[in-house]
């Protein structure tokens, strides 16, 4: 079964979590929303609040299939989270495949897991690399996302290469996409 991590941080956009669990749910996929702090309870951008499964320090890379990194206001302190850091380096090093939009890819150009135009992200969000203007950007196992209006084609497009087009097309007919 394919097993995807969902990190989670107060101020995340919640919708960017949420949809793209719930298309992963509708996959078959084992998924698992990972606190970046020590508490479960997570309260997004627009104050939702809803309960991880585990923290990130219990988080084991072993049988992971996906790291998805939502973005939102979260990112400005993910993107100082040494736990996650290190956790989202291993990752790559192991070619799991990484997925952020909107604000968290900018965590991966921090990492210098992406350089000058290899990557997608919210405009005004590209900090420590110039992203490209595409909607999404697949490098490698490195997957990137402008925005939110992204959540629904990029959770299908991360489908598609876990599990191939039947599966995300399945989906995608599944929610009258």
């Amino acid at each position: 079964m394919v097993k995807v991590a969902i990190v989670c941080e107060n101020g995340l956009e919640e919708c960017e979590a949420l949809i793209a669990y719930d298309l992963f749910k509708r996959a078959g996929y084992d998924v698992k929303l990972i606190s970046a702090n020590q508490d479960l309870i997570i309260k997004s951008k627009h104050d939702l609040k809803f309960y991880c499964d585990i923290t990130l320090k219990d988080l084991e890379l072993e049988d992971l299939d996906c790291l998805y990194l939502p973005g939102g206001p979260a990112v400005e302190s993910l993107i100082e989270n040494q736990k996650l850091l290190k956790i989202i380096v291993d990752a790559n090093n192991k070619n799991i495949l990484i997925a952020a939009i909107c604000a968290a890819p900018n965590i991966l150009a921090k990492l210098k897991l992406v350089n000058n135009y290899e990557f997608s992200c919210f405009p005004t969000c590209d900090t420590y690399a110039t992203a490209n203007d595409e909607d999404i950007n697949i490098k490698n196992n490195i997957f990137t996302a402008k925005a939110l209006g992204k959540t629904f084609d990029f959770a299908l497009k991360i489908i598609e290469n876990l599990s191939g087009l039947d599966s995300a097309l399945k989906v995608k007919n599944s929610i009258y996409y």
